[in-house]
């Protein structure tokens, strides 16, 4: 599937083929173990999905605090990925405001910044009552001609 969307902050408009993307977050060896599931992609946002299950869960019966920093930090760097340069987060934190309940994980990512060589980007982590259970903010550098999660750029142009 192509998606087109304007690159915030530099006004170049992007053509990008998420075709691929879910396979890969669905078959990598680490998002593919937790089971995280990609519901949404465009440029600059990203919604992931997560099932709970027993391995996710820690010796006091909630979700893992590292399941939850895992689920927004791949979501966080798919909205900076999903302009079509791969790269890898260099700075993250996340506050967790209260315990994650239910069986199914919800998360919400958008980037805040772009730049030449850094995006910013927050990921909200939402239980089943809809309640955020985990918030985070991250950076991301891009690497020219980098593709991570399979995105592949068809195309850049200069907005008029």
């Amino acid at each position: 599937m192509e998606i087109h969307g304007k690159i915030p902050e530099n006004g170049f408009e992007c053509r990008c083929d998420y075709s691929e993307t879910a396979r890969i977050i669905e078959k990598t060896c680490f998002t593919g173990d937790l089971g995280i599931e990609l519901t949404d992609l465009a440029p600059g946002k990203c919604v992931l999905r997560l099932n709970v299950l027993p391995r996710h869960l820690n010796t006091n019966n909630i979700v893992h605090g590292g399941v939850l920093y895992a689920l927004a930090d791949t979501a966080a760097s798919l909205a900076a990925a999903s302009f079509g340069e791969g790269g890898s987060t260099v700075q993250g934190n996340v506050s967790y405001p209260r315990p994650a309940s239910g069986r199914v994980l919800e998360c919400h990512a958008h980037v805040t910044k772009y730049g030449s060589h850094l995006i910013w980007s927050e990921a909200d982590v939402m239980d089943e009552s809809g309640e955020v259970c985990c918030h985070g903010e991250f950076i991301n550098f891009q690497m020219e001609g980098s593709s991570n999660f399979g995105i592949k750029k068809v195309g850049t142009q200069h907005a008029e």
